[in-house]
């Protein structure tokens, strides 16, 4: 089993594709061995509504970089 050493994700809404991508990307919160909380700033992205898409990365010790899932969330008015 992989350790999880780093935990980031980009975020990004679907309009306009990816202008609104924060880089760096999001870091994860550790609040446990097996549990990472997350905040994305809406202000960040132009406090727009509609799809937001998060991709998540884990890093292991070494910092290799490992897809490990997506998001797709709805914000409405």
């Amino acid at each position: 089993m992989l350790q999880m050493f780093d935990f980031q994700l980009g975020t990004w809404t679907v309009s306009n594709g990816q202008d609104d991508l924060e880089d760096p990307w999001i870091k994860g919160e550790r609040l446990s061995p097996t549990s990472w909380r997350i905040r994305i700033p809406f202000f960040k992205h132009n406090n727009e509504t509609g799809t937001y898409i998060t991709h998540i990365y884990s890093f292991d010790a070494s910092m290799n970089k490992m897809m490990i899932g997506e998001i797709l969330v709805e914000v409405k008015k």
